[in-house]
């Protein structure tokens, strides 16, 4: 058996396995894609929660001007009794992750003004449409739903 070529082949390999480790250390994760992907789903989730409550959607619709529930407290939600805005700034607090208990603010406005969205870095939105309550006597009043995390 020849020794070189013996070495050789085992020089090759070890030179390719370092190449392999040193691009995979080097290259970046695609962590980013998926912490989106989480922050779109929970975003989702939560939306999904306050539009299929019915007392969350007769609040809604009621509203006339831009309410807002954030993390430091209520702005607006003068039409909406038994605090139910209290109950959905709980429900939206329960739902979210540590991180976004102190950094969120959603925003309830008519289809053409929603104000700014907070001034932030990095700032995530969804939204739903809410367009009647079944409760109440059926008129469209359609109002959106728009859930920012920072």
């Amino acid at each position: 058996m020849d020794k070189k070529g013996f070495i050789k082949t085992v020089e090759a390999i070890i030179a390719v396995l370092i190449i392999f480790i040193f691009i995979y250390y080097v290259t970046p994760k695609s962590s980013d894609n998926k912490d989106i992907s989480d922050i779109k789903e929970l975003q989702a989730e939560i939306l999904k929660g306050i539009s299929e409550n019915e007392a969350f959607r007769e609040c809604i619709v009621k509203e006339t001007g831009i309410e807002t529930i954030q993390s430091t407290g209520i702005i607006g939600f003068e039409n909406c009794n038994n605090g139910v805005s209290t109950a959905m700034q709980t429900f939206i607090e329960s739902s979210l992750t540590k991180k976004f208990q102190t950094n969120y603010q959603l925003v309830i406005c008519t289809q053409g003004s929603c104000g700014s969205p907070p001034e932030e870095d990095t700032v995530y939105t969804s939204a739903v449409i809410v367009t009647s309550s079944l409760k109440a006597p059926p008129t469209y009043n359609p109002k959106v739903v728009r859930l920012y995390l920072w």
